[in-house]
C-alpha cells in the first residue's frame, strides 16, 4: 500500500473557505469512492449541509493542537485512522497557528502513518480588511466603526509586516511541512477564473477532480457579502438593534438569491495606498517563491483595487429594505441584540463596564451565556446556583409526536432574594 497522505487546509479566512467546505462535506461519497475521507470530526456537517459557515471538520482539531497538544489531536484523528484512505481536513484557523503547533500536527500525523500536504489561500490584505469589516457588520460588532476606521485602527503597518504578512506565514508553513508538501494560492487569481474557481482547485489538489456537472452540484453561494446597497440596509438594521448573524444570513442569502447584494464595498484609495506600501514587499516575496506563474504587475497593481465609485442604486436599497422587512415582521421571537443588554446594564448602573468597547462587552455577554449553557447541558432535572446572581432551573421535557419521543429542556431563572 502507498504511503496515505493527510491534505490540510488551513485558510485563510474569506477566501471562500465555507463553499469550500460545503462542496468537502457535500461530496463526502464522491472522495470516498475515490480513496479519500473527509470525516466529520467537528460533527457539524449538518450545520455546514444547511450552508452556514463553520470551523471546517478541523476545527476541534485546531483547538485540540493549541489547548493541548498532539497527543490530543492523536486521540481525535485516530477513530478515523482505520481505514487505507487518504485523509482531508479544513479549517481556516490553521494559519495562525504557531511554527512549532504546526510541526507538532505534522508529527502527530506522522504517527497515524499519514504524510502531511498543506494548502494556503491567501489575498491581498487591502481586500481581507474589507472582508473582516463586512463579517463585522453581519454580526453586528463593528462597535460604531466606518470601514475606514476599522481598517486604520486595526490594520496599521506593524500589523500588516507581523500577523498579517502572507509571506512569513507562507515560510512558517514551509518549515513545517516542507517545500514540496506545500501549495500556496493567490485568491485573486482564482476568482478571475470564474466563482467556483476556489472550490475546483482544493479537489485538483488533492488529486479527486470534480468532473461533468459535480462543480455546480457541490458549489453553492455559503456566507454571502454585502455589497453597498445591502450593507447601507444592514447598518440601519443594526443600528435598530434588531440585527446579528441569524438575520443577516438570511437577508443576504434572500437578497443573492434576487440578485440585490449590490455594488462592490472599496475601501478610500488614500486606505488602500497605505495598507498596500505596508504590504507591497512582502506579497511581491510571496509570490515570487510560492506563485512564480502569475504576473507581479497584475497582481500587485494598486489600480486593480479601487475604481471611481459609482452612485448608490436607491431602487435596490428600497427592495433589501422590503426584504429586510419582511424577514423580521415573520420571526415573530422577540429579538434582543447584545448591546441591548449592554444599555440596559448601564442604565441600571452608569459605572458599569466604563471604558469597555462594544465589541468587548458582547463578547463578555455572549462568553457568559456560553458557560452558563456548558453547565447546564452537563445537568439533568435540577438547579444550577451562582452566588449572588440567582439560580437556572433545569427541567427536562419527554413528548411523543407520531411515535416519535422529543426531549426537550426548560430553564427558569430565579433572582436570588
Amino acid at each position: 500500500m502507498s504511503k496515505r497522505v493527510c491534505y490540510l487546509h488551513i485558510g485563510t479566512g474569506k477566501t471562500g473557505t465555507s463553499a469550500i467546505q460545503y462542496a468537502l462535506a457535500k461530496s463526502s461519497r464522491y472522495l470516498l469512492r475515490r480513496g479519500f475521507s473527509y470525516p466529520d470530526v467537528s460533527k457539524n456537517f449538518a450545520q455546514v449541509l444547511a450552508g452556514k459557515p463553520t470551523i471546517g471538520n478541523g476545527g476541534v482539531i485546531g483547538k485540540a493542537l493549541r489547548d493541548k497538544g498532539s497527543e490530543q489531536v492523536i486521540r481525535l484523528l485516530e477513530p478515523f485512522s482505520k481505514g487505507d484512505e487518504h485523509l482531508v481536513i479544513s479549517h481556516e484557523g490553521f494559519w495562525q497557528q504557531s511554527a512549532k503547533a504546526l510541526s507538532d500536527l505534522v508529527e502527530a500525523l506522522r504517527y497515524l502513518d499519514y504524510d502531511a500536504r498543506c494548502l494556503i489561500y491567501f489575498r491581498p490584505q487591502a481586500e481581507m480588511v474589507v472582508a473582516q469589516y463586512l463579517q463585522r457588520v453581519k454580526t453586528d460588532k463593528t462597535d460604531g466603526d466606518t470601514l475606514n476606521d476599522f481598517a486604520g485602527n486595526d490594520w496599521r503597518p506593524n500589523k500588516i509586516q507581523g500577523r498579517y504578512n502572507w509571506y512569513l506565514h507562507a515560510r512558517k508553513c514551509e518549515k513545517a511541512f516542507g517545500i514540496g508538501n506545500l501549495t500556496v494560492k493567490w485568491y485573486p487569481a482564482l476568482r478571475r477564473q470564474g466563482v467556483s474557481e476556489a472550490v475546483k482547485a482544493i479537489f485538483d489538489w488533492i488529486g479527486a477532480p470534480l468532473v461533468n456537472g459535480q462543480l455546480a452540484e457541490y458549489n453553492v453561494m455559503v456566507n454571502p457579502t454585502p455589497g453597498r446597497e445591502a450593507l447601507v440596509v444592514l447598518e440601519r438594521v443594526n443600528c435598530d438593534g434588531v440585527g446579528g448573524k441569524v438575520f443577516s444570513d438570511e437577508f443576504l442569502l434572500t437578497a443573492h438569491n434576487k440578485g440585490l447584494l449590490g455594488s462592490k464595498v472599496e475601501l478610500e484609495p488614500a486606505m488602500v495606498k497605505k495598507i498596500e506600501l505596508a504590504s507591497h514587499k512582502s506579497n511581491t516575496r510571496l509570490l515570487k517563491r510560492y506563485c512564480p506563474e502569475l504576473s507581479l504587475e497584475k497582481e500587485l497593481s494598486l489600480s486593480r483595487l479601487y475604481k471611481n465609485k459609482e452612485t448608490l442604486d436607491i431602487a435596490a436599497i428600497e427592495s433589501l429594505t422590503q426584504i429586510a422587512s419582511e424577514i423580521l415582521h415573520k420571526d415573530q421571537r422577540i429579538r434582543y441584540s447584545s448591546a441591548q443588554l449592554l444599555n440596559y446594564a448601564k442604565k441600571l448602573d452608569p459605572d458599569v463596564l466604563v471604558g469597555i468597547k462594544k465589541v468587548d462587552g458582547m463578547n463578555l455577554v455572549q462568553n457568559v451565556f456560553n458557560h452558563i449553557n456548558d453547565v447546564l447541558a452537563n445537568n439533568k432535572d435540577s438547579t444550577v446556583w451562582y452566588s449572588g446572581l440567582g439560580g437556572f432551573r433545569v427541567r427536562t421535557v419527554e413528548s411523543r409526536v407520531n411515535k416519535n419521543t422529543k426531549v426537550r429542556k426548560r430553564i427558569i431563572f430565579r433572582l436570588e432574594q
